[in-house]
């Protein structure tokens, strides 16, 4: 586990720029935001993962923490790592209902029978997300 520590901290550092980012940017304001401008956010934050999980192994050459880099970052990001660090960072309160949000975390409120994300709902996924990267980090760590 030590050894991935480094890949971990690699993405929760990550995760926080896109929070920044997002702000930035103005992808906080979805309803507002053309397709394409959200889009493009997007594919530049998957992109840039790819490309830190690429040159970590050309200088490593440590195939488990180079895919860690990538999934990691990548699994938190689809969990709502990004949302929650969003509020902190900006010493916000995480809204009752996140009715923007949607993939995983709208799939984990929908099974817990809520029509949107709530607050609880969103950690609940955090969670679950955690729980999927520390299994991943063990599995990588035998390989």
């Amino acid at each position: 586990m030590k050894k991935h520590i480094q890949a971990v901290m690699v993405a929760v550092v990550f995760i926080a720029i896109v929070a920044v980012a997002d702000r930035l940017w103005g992808m906080d304001k979805w309803a507002e935001s053309s397709q394409y401008t959200v889009q493009a956010f997007w594919i530049m934050v998957y992109s840039a993962m790819f490309l830190m999980g690429g040159i970590y192994y050309s200088v490593k050459k440590d195939k488990s923490e180079a895919l860690l880099i990538v999934l990691i970052p990548m699994i938190l990001l689809l969990f709502g790592l990004e949302d929650i660090l969003y509020f902190m960072l900006f010493r916000e309160t995480i809204p009752l209902q996140l009715p923007w949000l949607s993939g995983i975390p709208l799939f984990i409120a929908n099974v817990l029978g809520q029509p949107v994300v709530t607050n609880v709902t969103l950690v609940i996924s955090l969670g679950i997300g955690l729980v999927i990267s520390y299994i991943l980090i063990k599995k990588l760590e035998e390989w």
